[in-house]
């Protein structure tokens, strides 16, 4: 199983199946994503936000349609005057009216949708992001759980040299300097140990977050990391254009392109047609019917003020090229980065290879050394080398395993594969 499509080969190769511990959870990578999915709060955020753009698109829309409006109205009134007597007046009217033409209504519509749009990719990107963080924690966890196993490993080393330095003391053929040293090692391996369980906390603390879990359970994530492909015959110039920020510069370069044809849409007028019946008497139910029908053309002349469209529009058009400069800012951003981001992938493949054979010679000379300290050919300061090059060895290979694939998801983050893929 591979953590991704794209992922070519960081694989999360299940382990074989056993009982969780009683208050864990065992998740897959996949578990996660579904998880994130459905809970995460920021991603949840983002879908409010495309939702409430969708709705403002629909009102605006709903008031573009050729629809009129209708209104009733029923009035009664009792008046007189010095030289007549009270009298009764009923009204009774329906009145309808519509707007035929409002270049200014259509433009504002247009801005509606392009925000829906922006939503959209805004969306995309908070995908893209969570499934960088939560892949993160996700690496951070696998790693915390080898790092357990590989300090369990260093603490035994460490005990296995303190019990022969201690058996070479008892013979009279060590000093108590050394053994002193090998037991202050085999301490601060075992205090090594414990900073390692707590970290698994810490890992299993973020993941915990980042899939949107409100109560926390101790996770075990399933999987374990393998070294992961390079990136061959990525051209960066394009990839970057697809990269999460430069499609949302992109589509403010677009809004704002609207919102000036939107303030130039000021000028022009608006034609408005209106109908009306009524009527009115002396009872409820007047006899006396009129009618009206009329066409009104509506042209906004130095409305705010002599200056106001002059200055709305350079103010619209500053701001329209203040976008397309942040665009090609976040376009040179998204190359320089995704740049950066292969190279040091590829960086950290060519030295993990280094890494596994500095480790297997580590353990190979390990394996010899013993039975020379033991045999008394070889000394305690070379004895204690090599067993530090075999610790040191173990830690930096781990630690090596986690940055590959840390590298590799920097990389899938700016390319903007979103969570799920």
């Amino acid at each position: 199983m591979t953590i991704s499509r794209s992922m070519l080969t960081t694989l999360l190769v299940l382990l074989p199946a056993i009982a969780a511990a009683q208050g864990t959870s065992t998740l897959t990578w996949r578990d996660c994503q579904e998880t994130a999915m459905r809970s995460n709060p920021v991603l949840a955020g983002y879908r409010r936000s495309l939702e409430a753009a969708r709705y403002s698109y629909y009102a605006g829309r709903s008031q573009s349609l050729p629809f009129p409006g209708l209104a009733v109205s029923h009035s009664y009134a009792r008046n007189g005057s010095v030289n007549s007597g009270p009298a009764d007046n009923f009204s009774f009217a329906l009145s309808a009216s519509e707007t035929l033409f409002s270049l200014k209504s259509y433009a504002g519509l247009a801005v509606q949708l392009k925000s829906v749009e922006s939503a959209d990719v805004n969306l995309r990107a908070a995908l893209a992001d969570t499934r960088k963080n939560l892949l993160t924690s996700f690496i951070t966890l696998l790693y915390a759980q080898k790092k357990i196993g590989v300090m369990e490993n260093i603490v035994a080393i460490r005990a296995k040299s303190a019990e022969m330095i201690n058996l070479k003391y008892d013979s009279g053929r060590e000093s108590m300097g050394n053994r002193l040293r090998a037991e202050a090692q085999l301490a601060q391996a075992r205090a090594d140990l414990a900073q390692a369980r707590r970290d698994l906390m810490s890992a299993q603390r973020g993941l915990s977050a980042e899939i949107g879990a409100d109560d926390f359970v101790p996770i075990i994530a399933t999987g374990t990391l393998l070294v992961p492909a390079a990136v061959s015959g990525l051209d960066i110039d394009k990839a970057a254009l697809s990269s999460p920020s430069v499609l949302a510069a992109k589509k403010a370069v677009e809004l704002y392109g609207l919102k000036i044809k939107q303030t130039n849409a000021d000028l022009y007028p608006v034609l408005s047609a209106s109908q009306g019946l009524s009527w009115n008497g002396v009872s409820e139910l007047p006899g006396n019917r009129a009618w009206s029908l009329g066409l009104s053309l509506s042209w906004p002349l130095f409305n705010n003020g002599p200056t106001y469209f002059k200055n709305n529009l350079a103010n619209a058009k500053s701001v329209k090229q203040k976008a397309e400069e942040d665009y090609r800012g976040a376009v040179l951003s998204a190359k320089t980065a995704l740049q950066s981001a292969v190279a040091a992938l590829e960086t950290n493949i060519d030295n993990i290879a280094t890494v596994e054979l500095l480790l297997n010679a580590a353990r190979q000379r390990y394996s010899e050394s013993e039975i020379q300290y033991l045999s008394g050919t070889m000394s305690f300061q070379n004895w204690e080398d090599v067993e530090e090059e075999l610790v040191s060895s173990e830690q930096t290979y781990l630690t090596s395993l986690r940055s590959v694939n840390l590298a590799r998801n920097q990389v899938d983050s700016l390319l903007g594969i979103p969570l799920g893929d």
